[in-house]
């Protein structure tokens, strides 16, 4: 792999740092609208006569309920999942030596801050803070070329 292809395959797997928060924040609004609807159901009435020829009002309740518990844990397990992996990535970003590297990716990937702010956050110009994002890709790039190589063969 080269240089180029090695920065390039190391911005992909930054940039699922966003792509994790994004599905979090749907997923965690899905969890909110899952209580929601558990909080407004009725419990069945059973101050009435029971009809013989009409369902059971306790089977069709019971059923909703755990259909909605189902959909939660699925939904929590998943946000679990999500928060794995992006904190996975954010680990390896601290994990690199040059902080001003740490800074610029975090800003970038996890912040999604552009590059006229991170520039000003790390007091260089627009041009420089490019160059040093190319040398933080590639030396995040050579530090975790096993685990973007892995990402790769997947996602291609």
């Amino acid at each position: 792999m080269t240089d180029w292809e090695l920065m390039l395959a190391s911005r992909r797997y930054l940039r699922q740092v966003r792509e994790l928060e994004d599905e979090i924040r749907s997923r965690r609004k899905q969890r909110g609208e899952i209580s929601a609807a558990m909080i407004t159901l009725r419990s069945p009435a059973y101050d009435s006569d029971p009809v013989q020829t009409s369902k059971s009002p306790d089977a069709s309740f019971a059923h909703l309920v755990e259909k909605l518990i189902e959909l939660d844990k699925g939904t929590a397990l998943r946000i679990a999942e999500r928060e794995a992996a992006r904190d996975l990535i954010l680990s390896q970003i601290d994990a690199m030596q040059d902080s001003r590297y740490k800074i610029l990716l975090r800003s970038r990937y996890a912040h999604c801050e552009r590059f006229e702010a991170v520039a000003c956050e790390l007091n260089y110009s627009l041009r420089q803070t490019l160059r040093l994002h190319k040398r933080a890709l590639l030396a995040f790039g050579l530090q975790y070329k096993d685990v973007i190589e892995c990402h790769n063969a997947t996602v291609v």
